[in-house]
């Protein structure tokens, strides 16, 4: 699936039985602040092109099948990320941005202690 996002800003894609390996292009003057792809059947790695989105505040890829190595870099003015339920890896930065106040990891391979700030806050 390819998304050519320069003109969206809110694509909420949910539930539609999408199938294919994610794709980002022309993000650079990309007006989006909200990408929601849940429960559609995606595959391979979430794109280092998201990156790229400098308006994104949320993303949701909960219950996608996205796998691989998560490089947690590529998020780092997002208020919400949501990556829930999926085949994802790695280990847990010891540092999360201080823009995040919603993080759902819940469901994959991810090792490592929480940062001691989401410890403390947590509800």
């Amino acid at each position: 699936m390819t998304l050519q996002v320069q003109s969206l800003s809110y694509p909420a894609l949910v539930n539609n039985q999408l199938t294919s390996t994610l794709i980002i292009r022309n993000v650079s003057s990309s007006l989006l602040t909200h990408l929601s792809l849940d429960s559609d059947n995606l595959n391979g790695q979430i794109p280092t092109s998201l990156s790229n989105l400098s308006n994104l505040r949320i993303l949701s890829v909960r219950s996608t099948n996205l796998s691989g190595h998560c490089n947690f870099g590529i998020f780092p003015e997002l208020n919400v990320l949501d990556l829930s339920s999926n085949c994802l890896s790695g280990t847990l930065p010891q540092c999360l941005y201080s823009s995040l106040v919603q993080l759902n990891l819940g469901g994959n391979n991810f090792h490592g202690n929480m940062p001691e700030i989401w410890q403390t806050n947590a509800i």
